[in-house]
């Protein structure tokens, strides 16, 4: 069984005050590490296998037109891909058509 350890953020009252509030305050204090893997990693949701097994990423995009700022997504290998995706994006990208339905596979 993990120890469970104690933190209190307390504003700076003076050795003595600062030590009775502490003793007051019963909270755990959690493992940034652990909070940080759990974090960093999206959620199911977000991450999806390619056709060769590769692992692929949700990423958002915003662009501005007008007044008004507006976002896409798209699936990315990295955040360095989903650059480049947007590099070609920039240089060739094209309205194929308007979206009527989507069929499950």
């Amino acid at each position: 069984m993990a120890a469970v350890h104690r933190l209190a953020l307390v504003p700076r009252l003076g050795d003595r005050a600062s030590a009775a509030m502490l003793d007051e305050l019963d909270m755990s204090v959690i493992s940034f590490d652990k909070l940080r893997d759990t974090r960093e990693r999206p959620d199911a949701q977000f991450v999806r296998k390619d056709e060769h097994g590769q692992t692929m990423y949700l990423f958002a995009l915003e662009y501005e037109m007008g007044p008004s700022t507006w976002s896409a997504k798209i699936w990315a290998y990295s955040f360095e891909d989903a650059e480049m995706r947007v590099k070609a994006m920039r240089e060739s990208l094209a309205v194929c058509g308007q979206m009527h339905a989507s069929i499950g596979a």
